[in-house]
Protein backbone atom coordinates (compact mmCIF):
# COMPACT_ATOMS: atom_id res chain seq x y z
CA UNK A 1 0.00 0.00 0.00
CA UNK A 2 0.99 3.77 -0.27
CA UNK A 3 -0.07 6.44 -0.03
CA UNK A 4 0.74 10.23 -2.28
CA UNK A 5 -0.21 14.06 -2.31
CA UNK A 6 0.52 16.32 -5.24
CA UNK A 7 -0.13 19.81 -3.53
CA UNK A 8 0.26 23.02 -6.55
CA UNK A 9 -0.43 26.89 -5.90
CA UNK A 10 -0.22 30.52 -7.66
CA UNK A 11 0.06 33.62 -6.11
CA UNK A 12 -0.57 36.93 -7.39
CA UNK A 13 -0.85 40.20 -6.03
CA UNK A 14 -3.96 40.03 -4.40
CA UNK A 15 -5.39 36.46 -5.38
CA UNK A 16 -4.34 32.92 -4.77
CA UNK A 17 -4.99 29.59 -6.35
CA UNK A 18 -4.11 26.27 -4.47
CA UNK A 19 -4.64 22.84 -6.12
CA UNK A 20 -3.79 19.39 -3.56
CA UNK A 21 -4.53 15.81 -5.11
CA UNK A 22 -4.14 12.97 -2.89
CA UNK A 23 -4.73 9.45 -2.48
CA UNK A 24 -4.35 6.34 -0.27
CA UNK A 25 -4.43 2.66 -0.68
CA UNK A 26 -3.43 -0.18 1.78
CA UNK A 27 -4.11 -3.76 2.30
CA UNK A 28 -3.51 -5.63 5.56
CA UNK A 29 -3.63 -9.09 5.51
CA UNK A 30 -5.04 -9.67 2.30
CA UNK A 31 -8.27 -7.41 3.50
CA UNK A 32 -8.49 -3.39 2.40
CA UNK A 33 -7.85 -1.22 4.93
CA UNK A 34 -7.31 1.85 3.33
CA UNK A 35 -8.59 3.64 0.08
CA UNK A 36 -9.71 7.45 -0.16
CA UNK A 37 -8.80 9.88 -2.72
CA UNK A 38 -9.80 13.78 -2.88
CA UNK A 39 -8.77 17.07 -5.41
CA UNK A 40 -9.18 20.26 -3.52
CA UNK A 41 -9.18 23.57 -4.93
CA UNK A 42 -9.61 27.34 -3.41
CA UNK A 43 -9.81 30.82 -4.90
CA UNK A 44 -8.84 33.28 -2.45
CA UNK A 45 -8.67 37.03 -2.78
CA UNK A 46 -7.23 38.96 -0.16
CA UNK A 47 -9.31 42.64 0.11
CA UNK A 48 -7.15 44.16 2.92
CA UNK A 49 -3.90 42.91 4.42
CA UNK A 50 -6.01 41.08 6.61
CA UNK A 51 -9.80 40.39 5.20
CA UNK A 52 -10.04 38.11 2.55
CA UNK A 53 -12.69 36.17 1.00
CA UNK A 54 -12.74 32.36 -0.56
CA UNK A 55 -14.38 29.51 -2.28
CA UNK A 56 -13.24 26.29 -2.19
CA UNK A 57 -14.50 22.94 -3.71
CA UNK A 58 -13.84 19.33 -2.68
CA UNK A 59 -14.20 16.53 -4.56
CA UNK A 60 -13.58 12.66 -2.83
CA UNK A 61 -14.49 9.42 -2.51
CA UNK A 62 -13.45 6.91 0.70
CA UNK A 63 -14.58 3.16 -0.10
CA UNK A 64 -13.81 2.36 3.84
CA UNK A 65 -16.10 5.31 4.82
CA UNK A 66 -18.48 3.47 2.26
CA UNK A 67 -18.69 7.26 0.86
CA UNK A 68 -19.25 6.18 -3.35
CA UNK A 69 -18.60 10.22 -3.86
CA UNK A 70 -18.70 13.44 -1.85
CA UNK A 71 -18.89 17.07 -3.59
CA UNK A 72 -18.16 19.91 -1.18
CA UNK A 73 -18.25 23.46 -1.75
CA UNK A 74 -18.03 26.63 0.48
CA UNK A 75 -17.60 30.22 -0.04
CA UNK A 76 -17.30 33.44 2.97
CA UNK A 77 -15.35 35.46 4.86
CA UNK A 78 -11.58 34.95 6.53
CA UNK A 79 -9.32 37.01 8.60
CA UNK A 80 -5.80 36.82 9.34
CA UNK A 81 -5.32 37.08 12.49
CA UNK A 82 -1.40 37.47 12.26
CA UNK A 83 1.51 37.11 9.69
CA UNK A 84 5.17 37.26 9.29
CA UNK A 85 5.56 35.96 5.57
CA UNK A 86 3.58 33.59 3.40
CA UNK A 87 5.05 30.65 5.46
CA UNK A 88 4.10 32.51 8.80
CA UNK A 89 1.04 33.23 9.65
CA UNK A 90 -2.61 32.08 11.65
CA UNK A 91 -5.97 32.56 9.22
CA UNK A 92 -9.51 31.59 10.42
CA UNK A 93 -12.35 31.26 7.79
CA UNK A 94 -16.37 31.26 8.31
CA UNK A 95 -18.72 30.11 5.20
CA UNK A 96 -21.62 28.77 3.49
CA UNK A 97 -22.12 26.07 1.48
CA UNK A 98 -23.22 22.46 -0.04
CA UNK A 99 -22.56 19.24 0.30
CA UNK A 100 -23.49 16.25 -2.18
CA UNK A 101 -22.83 12.62 -0.96
CA UNK A 102 -23.18 9.37 -2.13
CA UNK A 103 -22.66 6.75 0.01
CA UNK A 104 -23.69 2.69 0.95
CA UNK A 105 -24.47 2.05 4.98
CA UNK A 106 -24.69 -2.01 6.22
CA UNK A 107 -28.11 -2.12 7.37
CA UNK A 108 -28.30 -3.71 10.64
CA UNK A 109 -31.97 -6.05 10.59
CA UNK A 110 -31.07 -8.68 12.29
CA UNK A 111 -30.90 -11.21 9.24
CA UNK A 112 -28.35 -13.54 8.22
CA UNK A 113 -27.66 -12.04 4.96
CA UNK A 114 -25.71 -8.77 4.12
CA UNK A 115 -27.69 -5.72 3.62
CA UNK A 116 -26.34 -2.42 2.20
CA UNK A 117 -28.94 0.40 1.66
CA UNK A 118 -27.87 3.61 -0.96
CA UNK A 119 -28.21 6.58 0.58
CA UNK A 120 -27.90 10.34 -0.87
CA UNK A 121 -27.42 13.62 0.81
CA UNK A 122 -28.28 17.23 -0.34
CA UNK A 123 -27.78 19.78 1.91
CA UNK A 124 -26.67 23.77 2.94
CA UNK A 125 -23.87 23.90 4.84
CA UNK A 126 -21.86 26.06 7.71
CA UNK A 127 -18.34 25.64 7.56
CA UNK A 128 -15.63 26.84 9.73
CA UNK A 129 -11.52 26.52 9.52
CA UNK A 130 -8.31 27.57 10.34
CA UNK A 131 -4.76 27.79 9.30
CA UNK A 132 -1.67 28.00 11.36
CA UNK A 133 2.43 28.02 9.12
CA UNK A 134 5.03 28.59 11.08
CA UNK A 135 8.94 27.93 10.58
CA UNK A 136 11.13 26.55 13.12
CA UNK A 137 14.51 26.39 13.11
CA UNK A 138 14.83 28.68 9.66
CA UNK A 139 14.47 25.45 8.05
CA UNK A 140 11.13 23.26 8.88
CA UNK A 141 8.04 24.11 7.63
CA UNK A 142 5.15 23.17 10.04
CA UNK A 143 1.45 23.37 8.91
CA UNK A 144 -1.86 22.57 10.47
CA UNK A 145 -4.96 23.29 9.18
CA UNK A 146 -8.39 21.97 10.69
CA UNK A 147 -12.10 22.81 9.89
CA UNK A 148 -15.41 21.44 10.51
CA UNK A 149 -19.00 21.28 8.02
CA UNK A 150 -22.27 21.03 9.51
CA UNK A 151 -25.09 20.38 7.27
CA UNK A 152 -27.64 23.02 8.49
CA UNK A 153 -30.80 20.77 7.96
CA UNK A 154 -29.27 18.91 10.86
CA UNK A 155 -26.49 20.27 13.50
CA UNK A 156 -26.58 16.96 15.01
CA UNK A 157 -23.92 15.76 11.85
CA UNK A 158 -20.63 17.06 11.06
CA UNK A 159 -17.74 16.61 9.04
CA UNK A 160 -14.45 17.21 10.73
CA UNK A 161 -10.83 17.09 9.23
CA UNK A 162 -7.77 18.16 10.40
CA UNK A 163 -3.98 17.50 9.09
CA UNK A 164 -0.47 18.84 10.72
CA UNK A 165 2.41 18.40 8.51
CA UNK A 166 5.88 19.65 8.81
CA UNK A 167 8.06 19.74 5.82
CA UNK A 168 12.21 19.65 5.12
CA UNK A 169 13.07 21.67 1.99
CA UNK A 170 15.37 19.20 0.27
CA UNK A 171 16.12 21.72 -3.21
CA UNK A 172 14.18 24.13 -4.34
CA UNK A 173 10.47 23.44 -4.80
CA UNK A 174 10.64 19.95 -3.42
CA UNK A 175 10.53 18.77 0.05
CA UNK A 176 9.86 16.34 2.45
CA UNK A 177 6.87 16.21 4.17
CA UNK A 178 5.49 13.84 7.24
CA UNK A 179 1.68 14.29 7.31
CA UNK A 180 -0.93 13.46 9.74
CA UNK A 181 -4.50 14.06 8.93
CA UNK A 182 -7.50 12.83 10.31
CA UNK A 183 -11.51 12.71 9.18
CA UNK A 184 -14.38 12.05 10.97
CA UNK A 185 -17.86 12.40 9.97
CA UNK A 186 -20.58 11.82 12.53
Amino acid sequence: GGNGEIKVAHRWERDSLDFNLNGIYNKADGDVNANAQQIRGEYRHDFTERFFGFNNHTFGRDTIQLIQWRYITNAGPGYRWWYSGEKKHFDTKAGIGYLHQEYRRDVDDDSDTPNTREDTRDDPTGSFSYQYANVWWDTVEFLHNAGIVVPLTNEDEFIFATDVSASLPIVYGWAFRNTFALEYQK
